[in-house]
This record gives structure tokens, C-alpha cells and sequence, in this order.
């Protein structure tokens, strides 16, 4: 029995630790959502940056005239042709290595004489 109170009393003590405070819970509290402003205040100036740097990229790719703008243009076309260039490659290899396969096994062997 004296062991059985003294487990009991043990792990009342182990529960009383458990226990949190109001006051310490009202901070945690304020601290968890000081925090989240902060973060959130941290990815809005990020996105402001990030939104600026882009906004003058573009302006300058742009370029104030219409020369730079032509120039803009042909580069993107010339961009666009290249990828087409690539793509009609990858279709053509990819068309030669399910073809040859095929040949080869249609191909008829020629019997040794």
C-alpha cells in the first residue's frame, strides 16, 4: 500500500508540472502572434522587392523607344524559332530510335550456305 502512494504522489507531481500558468499562456500567446506579424511584414517587404526588381527588369528589356522595343521582339522571335529548331530534333530522334528497333527485326537474315 505505502507503494502504491508513493507511485501516486509521483505522478501528481509530474501532473502539477504539466500544468501552465495563465499568465505564461497570455504571453505565449502574444509572443506566437507578435511573431506571425512579423513574418508577415518580412514576406510583404520580399514581395514588394522582388515585385520592384521584376517592374525594372521588364522596363529595361523594354527599353523606353521602340528601337529597343524591335530589339525585344526579335530576340523573343529568334528565341522562339530556336525552340521550335529543338523541338522538331527531339521528334525526329525519337522517331529514328522506335524505327530502327523495328527495321532490325523485320529485317530477314539471310541463311548461311
Amino acid at each position: 500500500m505505502l507503494r502504491v502512494l508513493t507511485v501516486i504522489i509521483l505522478l501528481l507531481q509530474f501532473n502539477s508540472y504539466g500544468q501552465i500558468d495563465p499568465k505564461k499562456l497570455d504571453s505565449l500567446s502574444r509572443s506566437i502572434d507578435s511573431s506571425a506579424k512579423l513574418i508577415r511584414s518580412d514576406q510583404d517587404r520580399f514581395i514588394k522587392v522582388q515585385d520592384s526588381a521584376y517592374h525594372s527588369e521588364v522596363n529595361k528589356a523594354l527599353g523606353q523607344g521602340s528601337r529597343n522595343h524591335d530589339q525585344f521582339l526579335a530576340e523573343k522571335k529568334r528565341r522562339e524559332e530556336k525552340e521550335r529548331q529543338q523541338a522538331i530534333v527531339r521528334i525526329g530522334l525519337s522517331v529514328l530510335i522506335f524505327i530502327v528497333p523495328i527495321l532490325v527485326l523485320l529485317r530477314k537474315r539471310k541463311p548461311k550456305s
